[in-house]
């Protein structure tokens, strides 16, 4: 600003002005991610209190039954002065049947309350079994990166259920499976023996020729770090496991495809990013160009 406002002979008037226009953006990116990462803490903050508050009142639920079923043994033991020797026998046997009763209902009680305790913390750290909708203007970014729907293209939703997977922050977030949008990508290959025994009457069965993988992950709690994937063998030597990870409050998420080399090219169609909330992976198998 310093440098426009008194511009000295050779300085490129454009570029300081292209500059300070980008470091207004860059700026309000920065502003928007404190105040994302502020909302995150203080979601954390109110989900730690709300444990603690579910812990107080199971202990207090827990003290309470211990203080009833105290109380109920001392009334039982206390023997009669004025009660024959017959009747002090008999009042014995009575107390001893209510000191077996007393201490079995104390028993099942402060196990039903331990069960009730056991079971409101498994519900506050379970996995939500259903996500909150995607915002409407992730759904158009992907709709515009994933491109004019074509011949052979259908909506991929071939997921696969990992092995029960343990996360370091589970007991600060709260794991949940991501949405995505996903469509595959069949097609002919007209080789020199498809064209030999098939026509276009006739033609050869379809084979996946590449993938768009969209995933939604607008939650992140470190949204620096980048989702990664990977690659592992599955039940069949034709397919295999795509696993993608984004870290908390996300899980892994686990696709079973076609297993096939990639084409790593630019003008192949790959592509691999993560912007704006979505992790984007498009790929194409080689000698299968998928053309837009």
């Amino acid at each position: 600003e310093a440098k426009l406002a008194a511009p000295d002979d050779g300085v490129d008037i454009e570029y300081w002005e292209h500059l300070l226009s980008r470091l207004h953006v860059r700026h309000a990116r920065v502003v928007l991610t404190e105040i994302h990462a502020e909302q995150i803490e203080k979601q954390l903050r109110e989900l730690e209190a709300e444990e603690m508050a579910d812990s107080d009142v199971d202990e207090d639920l827990l003290a309470a039954t211990a203080d009833i079923g105290g109380s109920a043994q001392a009334a039982a033991v206390v023997p009669t002065a004025s009660a024959s020797s017959s009747t002090a026998a008999t009042a014995a046997v009575s107390d001893v049947q209510q000191r077996q009763q007393v201490a079995s209902s104390s028993s099942a009680a402060t196990t039903t309350a331990a069960a009730s305790s056991s079971s409101a913390t498994a519900t506050t750290l379970a996995p939500t079994s259903e996500d909150e909708p995607v915002p409407s203007q992730l759904w158009r970014v992907a709709e515009s990166e994933m491109g004019e729907e074509e011949d052979g293209d259908e909506v991929f939703t071939n997921t696969v259920q990992l092995t029960k997977q343990t996360y370091n922050w589970a007991d600060k977030f709260r794991p949940r499976k991501p949405r995505f949008f996903n469509r595959v990508h069949s097609g002919y290959v007209w080789n020199s023996y498809n064209k030999t025994h098939y026509d276009h009457d006739n033609p050869p069965p379809k084979v996946v020729q590449g993938y768009k993988f969209h995933i939604f992950v607008p939650d992140l709690v470190n949204p620096r770090k980048a989702p990664t994937y990977k690659l592992l063998p599955a039940d069949t030597p034709e397919t295999c496991l795509l696993v993608i990870s984004a870290g908390p409050p996300y899980e892994d998420i686990a696709f079973k495809i076609h297993n096939g080399k990639w084409a790593h090219g630019k003008r192949s169609g790959f592509k691999c990013k993560y912007e704006r909330g979505i992790f984007l992976l498009h790929f194409n198998y080689l000698s299968f160009r998928y053309r837009k």
